[in-house]
């Protein structure tokens, strides 16, 4: 057989190899790119509450619809602290001087009342207590706060009491400790008063003073350990407060009673309360600043400034860069319960939608909601309408260190294919596919061309040597002439 035409059948052997190859590729790209489309439909079924597993792979079950009414409890440990810190320690009764009752406790208007007042004792005395409660109960609030003096310093208190006992002074502080003292029965009514503990503003680091008790007539409405706060009212006496251990100093502080604090308005600034500290942190203020935002903006302006495209990898890894942020999630309903809210909170709300959604890479976001549908339930597929609170982190019940996104949402939906696009995760994992494969291909092609080119050129070299073989070297006459030419003869020498 020939060897040229043994050549060339190989070298046509390697070509339909080439082709199936190709082919085979192509048909794989085709298939990669059905089952992306195949995974993103199984995404959107398990949305919808048909299968979806969770990350331990078991099956979710559709849990029944949610009660708006019935109000749950969390495990211990998920509970977050949003009310009011309880005292540290019960303050004592006070007891109302004997009087004769037909007299109607004539101490009350007598201002010598105020001379059985003893400065820098641990004692409250109860007569000139509550002659200061009377007084301070028949001011009135607009008379009161004109009157008060606002540049009157701690230190002044202090150090000249008798100087300063009775007149109306004003105290700003942060709250330290709260507590209700109960009262006897009284010509004013009053069946207790509300005692805030203050740390004077610009108080020095390492004083031991600088504080105010304000006993207030009325609560303050929503307040929070921490809170910046404002009240008028009149000095009563410096009072030494023991201190909690042996080893502790005393405090010093300044007692006065007041009608009532000035209104809390975090609420109305522009920036979010803070510093927000992710974590297991109770973040009450951030918290309600955040309901409170989301009862007042309207649903279609949130929709329209909610990001899609954040995940719970942004939240967990760069939560400073996207707090306060307008986001909605889309994802599996896991839980949804309505908590009660602490009484007397700044909102005035009673309770609160608490919940958790797995979103479609199964991460758990957690999330306190304004409103949600009737007849959901746990498994539907849902969206969420928000703002990104924090990243937090609790135990769960298996006792294992959980992270996850805190949302402050307004509305929970039953998700609509219609206004959810193809699962961002999906799309990038098709566009991966489709561009690794058209790599291998092009490669493929390219590698492919190569060889077949450097095939042909050995192909067309081997057969001009062949050629050149049966006919000859043309120059071949030439040279054999040329070699039997006698040599020319050398010139003369001049």
């Amino acid at each position: 057989m020939d060897l040229g035409h043994m050549l060339r059948e190989k070298h046509q052997q390697t070509m339909r190899r080439n082709r199936i190859k190709l082919g085979a590729m192509l048909v794989l790209l085709v298939i990669v790119v059905l089952v992306m489309f195949e995974l993103n439909r199984w995404g959107r079924q398990a949305m919808e509450g048909k299968g979806a597993a969770n990350g331990e792979g078991e099956v979710i079950e559709a849990g029944p619809p949610v009660n708006p009414k019935d109000i749950g409890q969390l495990p211990e440990g998920e509970q977050p602290d949003l009310g009011p810190l309880a005292p540290v320690a019960p303050p004592r009764p006070i007891a109302l001087p004997k009087e004769d009752a037909e007299k109607k406790f004539p101490f009350l208007k007598d201002p010598k009342t105020l001379d059985e007042v003893i400065d820098q004792n641990t004692d409250l005395e109860s007569a000139p207590f509550f002659y200061m409660l009377y007084k301070v109960f028949n001011d009135k609030p607009e008379a009161l706060k004109a009157e008060a003096d606002a540049k009157v310093a701690w230190t002044a208190l202090w150090e000249r009491g008798a100087e300063w006992r009775g007149k109306a002074v004003r105290a700003s502080g942060q709250i330290m400790q709260m507590a209700e003292q109960p009262l006897p029965e009284n010509p004013m009514g009053l069946t207790k008063v509300y005692i805030y503990r203050l740390r004077a503003d610009n108080a020095p680091p390492d004083s031991k003073g600088h504080l105010y008790d304000v006993y207030s007539l009325e609560k303050l409405k929503g307040a929070l350990r921490y809170d910046r706060v404002t009240a008028c009212g009149r000095f009563l006496k410096a009072r030494v407060s023991e201190p909690e251990r042996l080893t502790d100093p005393d405090l010093h502080v300044a007692v006065m009673v007041a009608r009532e604090f000035d209104p809390l308005t975090y609420l109305d600034e522009p920036r979010m309360p803070g510093p927000i500290v992710d974590g297991n942190r109770a973040e009450a203020r951030p918290l309600y600043w955040l309901l409170h935002r989301a009862r007042k903006t309207p649903f279609d302006d949130l929709k329209a400034k909610a990001s899609t495209n954040l995940t719970y990898l942004d939240f967990v890894n760069r939560p400073e860069l996207y707090r306060g942020r307008p986001v909605a999630i889309v994802g599996q309903l896991r839980r949804l319960i309505r908590i009660a809210l602490p009484p007397d909170n700044i909102l005035g709300m009673p309770d609160v939608f608490y919940g958790q959604i797995a979103d479609r890479d199964r991460k758990i976001n957690t999330f306190y909601c304004l409103h949600v549908p009737e007849g959901v339930r746990s498994s539907d597929g849902v969206v969420l309408y928000g703002y990104f609170l924090k990243k937090w982190t609790y135990r769960s019940e298996g006792g294992y260190e959980v992270h996850s996104p805190m949302i402050v949402a307004q509305r929970l939906r039953i998700i609509d294919e219609s206004n959810v696009g193809t699962d961002p995760t999906y799309q990038i994992i098709l566009v991966v596919a489709v561009a690794a494969t058209a790599v291998i291909i092009g490669t493929a092609l390219i590698v492919s061309r190569a060889r077949d080119r450097k095939a042909d050129d050995a192909r067309r070299q081997r057969d001009l040597e062949r050629l050149k073989a049966k006919l000859g070297h043309p120059d071949e006459p030439k040279r054999a002439a040329d070699a039997d030419r006698p040599a020319d003869a050398d010139p003369p020498a001049s």
